[in-house]
């Protein structure tokens, strides 16, 4: 057995493994076989399946630039047929990966990214992005969840061992 260090989302009998090294790939069958659904030019950072509906994938990732050039942006690829085809979208502004990525269960459809320092919304399915709040010390947002009794409160940890809270937030803020 080959050790590979990645994320990993599991929702039924699918199983989702992203690479770091920019591969996302699929099981259907408890890992036996693995299929290759994206390869990107940049960094998988992120994965979330949406446990609602498993044909919709979300992959966070920092983008390099075409050709020779400096910087990355930070994406999120979704998928809406099980990581046949995909689309992305940058977010508003942000250069910096996207590192975390998580179900908005204020709005349907709606999806939540953490970058350096800040955490996005859409509730589009990632076709557009706004700046959630204001905006935090600079780490990475490493996790982002929802108060289970109060989901307009979000709980964000960063990569510094810190934990805020974004609250106030109401049923269709966009």
């Amino acid at each position: 057995m080959r050790h590979c260090a990645g994320l990993v989302a599991v929702v039924s009998t699918i199983s989702m493994l992203a690479l770091p090294a920019a591969d996302v790939l699929r099981s259907r069958d408890q890992g036996a076989f693995w299929e290759a659904l994206l390869f990107l030019r940049g960094r998988v950072r992120a994965i979330l399946v949406d446990p609602a509906d498993p044909r919709q994938i979300y992959v966070g990732a920092e983008r390099l630039p075409r050709g020779h050039g400096f910087g990355t942006t930070g994406v999120v690829y979704h998928s809406a047929d099980g990581g046949l085809t995909w689309t992305f979208a940058a977010l508003a502004g942000a250069r910096p990966p996207v590192v975390s990525l998580a179900a908005d269960p204020l709005v349907p459809h709606g999806v939540l990214a953490g970058t350096s320092g800040a955490v996005f919304a859409s509730s589009d399915r990632g076709a557009t992005w706004q700046l959630l709040g204001g905006p935090l010390p600079p780490a990475r947002v490493v996790a982002i969840a929802a108060d289970p009794f109060s989901p307009a409160r979000l709980y964000v940890a960063t990569s510094g061992a810190r934990a805020f809270v974004l609250a106030g937030r109401a049923k269709g803020d966009r």
